[in-house]
């Protein structure tokens, strides 16, 4: 009986101290500086472009915040900044491949989308290098599923090659709007696909997208 009381017991205190030490050494600013460098190697390395981050701050085990998130385009110009990332984690299941996220918050983002005379974005073609990394073989879909995204002070620009001339209307061809707050239901995004319930607060409302 002695022993199987000592056994719980040292069950019980690794349960306790474990997640504790653990906890105390990811909220260490070395450590996360650390990470957010391997982060960023990785994250370039298969994007195959530059990425940047200045901070990674890892809240226990369920939650990470990402500040001045940097990805640029192949012809070095900014693709996509957020000020701001705050994400909650799910959990991944390595064989279906899909990302389960809980509640996910952007602030202060830009993100700046062009059309070259190919038709290609240069966000495809970014896209296009993530999957010649990855053999067919070994090749799954990427899917992403989140609760709830709440994007706010956020600017967007899209611009093909060539602008035709529009006397009035909107002009598709070339948009740019700032300012942009929103919160999306049901995010699900599949490989280049994105579906959800969209809500602006500046009072527009679009069903599932």
């Amino acid at each position: 009986l002695n022993i199987f009381l000592s056994f719980v017991s040292t069950v019980v205190l690794i349960l306790i101290v474990v997640p504790v030490i653990s906890a105390i050494l990811l909220s260490s600013y070395t450590i996360q500086n650390y990470v957010a460098g391997k982060f960023m190697d990785y994250a370039s390395r298969k994007l195959g472009t530059t990425v940047e981050l200045e901070r990674i701050q890892i809240k226990f085990f369920n939650r990470v915040a990402l500040k001045g998130f940097y990805v640029q385009d192949l012809q070095g110009d900014t693709l996509l900044y957020a000020g701001n990332v705050d994400v909650g984690l799910r959990g991944y299941n390595p064989f279906t491949g899909v990302i389960r996220l809980a509640d996910v918050q952007v602030d202060s983002a830009a993100f700046f989308l062009i059309q070259d005379s190919t038709g290609t974005t240069n966000l495809k073609y970014i896209t296009q290098h993530l999957r010649r990394e990855n053999p067919p073989e070994n090749r799954k879909d990427f899917i992403l599923r989140a609760n709830k995204l709440t994007v706010t002070d956020t600017h967007f620009r899209f611009r093909k090659y060539q602008v035709p001339d529009k006397p009035y209307g909107m002009n598709y061809a070339d948009l740019d709007v700032d300012d942009i707050h929103l919160d999306v239901a049901r995010l699900s995004m599949v490989n280049d696909s994105i579906e959800g319930s969209i809500k602006s607060r500046m009072g527009m409302t679009a069903g599932n997208m």
